[in-house]
């Protein structure tokens, strides 16, 4: 019975999702002649689709959930940078410390939860090294601001590494021995 009714309530959101989206792409053309407005509301509906219909549909991991709405808000961000020709703030400084954001998540994951069995957090936390790496990568080949994305990039592999190193359950033991926590 609550897979029916999820279902049914997950149908009838993304029928108000979809609808509202063809309306605004109506009135948009009907005003303005172009779709000016309407490319936000169609990005709007994929991050909806994206990040809330599909983990709810199939019913992703937490992990996964969670990574898929980082990497496609990094999409939103640069393509917000991208159509309003404003190349600089999201790459910048919105999305370095974003990621930055991301990764301290995930570590702090990693090391609340004792997962000793699986790298569930971990693979997440590589994507967000790995955008970083490229953030930091596009500032510097760009000639723009480098020192969020650096600082972003440095911290997000050293969490990398911490995450990788201190899963292993004797490392902790050692730790906690040593440190009395």
């Amino acid at each position: 019975i609550w897979i029916d009714r999820r279902n049914l309530v997950l149908k009838i959101l993304l029928f108000i999702a979809f609808a509202g989206t063809i309306l605004s792409i109506a009135v948009d053309l009907f005003f303005n002649r172009t779709l000016a407005f309407s490319w936000y509301v169609i990005t709007g509906f994929a991050l909806f689709f994206v990040c809330i219909y599909l983990p709810l549909k199939k019913q992703w991991s937490f992990s996964t959930s969670s990574t898929v709405v980082g990497i496609t808000l990094c999409a939103y961000i640069v393509f917000l940078e991208l159509y309003t020709q404003t190349f600089g703030w999201g790459v910048n400084y919105v999305l370095p410390f974003f990621l930055l954001a991301m990764s301290a998540y995930c570590c702090v994951i990693v090391f609340s939860r004792n997962y000793f069995k699986g790298f569930e957090f971990f693979f997440p936390l590589s994507i967000y090294a790995f955008l970083s790496a490229a953030n930091f990568v596009v500032c510097y080949c760009l000639n723009l601001v480098i020192w969020p994305s650096f600082s972003c990039f440095l911290a997000s592999t050293t969490m990398v590494a911490l995450a990788f190193v201190f899963r292993y359950r004797k490392v902790k033991r050692e730790l906690e021995k040593s440190f009395f926590v």
